[in-house]
């Protein structure tokens, strides 16, 4: 049994109704088992925040050399892997469906995916500001 797997039927055993983000590569192992999810009828919500960019090391990248390299990635459509499993998913494409869709999902107590897009770009743009602030004091 694979670690992802145990931690699944913990989850459920506890009653969890959803994961809310995770680092990196631990939603790709939890991903990986979303076919032990369905198969034991799980019943919660998985909320993935997706900028296709491993984010912490691209702005670290970013501030220590002005660039990054290597960071960018295509995630899989996590919508439609999902999907492949017989588990219901979204992505919300617009602000109104952002604001119901995972309350929605996470309300439905059935297993189901939300992929949420998001922009990694407003990382450098807090930096900047947190350096004007801390830089006038």
């Amino acid at each position: 049994m694979k670690v992802w797997d145990l931690v699944i039927k913990c989850l459920e055993a506890e009653g969890v109704h959803y994961v809310f983000g995770m680092p990196g590569e631990e939603i790709e192992n939890l991903l990986f088992s979303l076919e032990t999810a369905k198969r034991l009828g799980v019943g919660f919500t998985i909320v993935v925040f997706n900028d296709n960019d491993y984010g912490p090391i691209s702005w670290k990248q970013d501030m220590s050399r002005g660039r990054s390299t290597g960071t960018l990635i295509t995630n899989p459509g996590l919508k439609a892997y999902a999907e492949s499993f017989g588990i219901r998913a979204h992505r919300p494409a617009t602000v109104e469906e952002l604001s119901s869709t995972p309350f929605e999902a996470i309300g439905s107590r059935e297993l189901r995916l939300v992929e949420i897009p998001v922009d990694a770009s407003v990382n450098r743009e807090l930096d900047q500001k947190l350096q004007r602030y801390w830089s006038a004091r």
